[in-house]
């Protein structure tokens, strides 16, 4: 499995940073992977021209923070589904990462996605967003 990234426009004024996600089977054979929304499957790490961590917002901070009894419960799945991915496909998605981390501060950010696949961590390649 491989995982490309570049930035994506938003489709209305006032977004924020988009970045969309290729998840590819680079492999020869069919495997079976879990589709869903990308904030509920991907781990972004964003530094700011710096080279500091951006922070998460506070949904950011909810939503990555350890469960509890309920929130698993009430979280499990949230609304991903297994699917065959033949050799050579692609999920591709679509992240407003500006929802979970804070893209305020103006400048370049870097941004690379991992995702966890097979009980390994697979890697995109490191994008440069401008927040302006």
């Amino acid at each position: 499995m491989a995982i490309l990234i570049d930035h994506s426009p938003p489709n209305y004024a006032g977004a924020g940073p988009w970045i969309h996600i290729a998840f590819k089977n680079v492999s020869d054979q069919t495997l079976k992977v879990r589709k869903g929304n990308p904030e509920t499957l991907y781990l972004a790490d964003i530094l700011d021209s710096t080279g500091r961590k951006v922070a998460l917002t506070e949904v950011g901070r909810n939503f990555h923070a350890p469960p509890t009894p309920t929130t698993v419960f009430a979280s499990s799945g949230l609304g991903t589904v297994d699917v065959d991915l033949a050799p050579g496909q692609d999920l591709q998605s679509i992240w407003g990462i500006d929802g979970y981390y804070d893209m305020s501060k103006p400048g370049k950010d870097r941004v690379t996605v991992s995702r966890t696949f097979a009980n390994q961590t697979i890697c995109s390649n490191t994008i440069e967003l401008r927040v302006e």
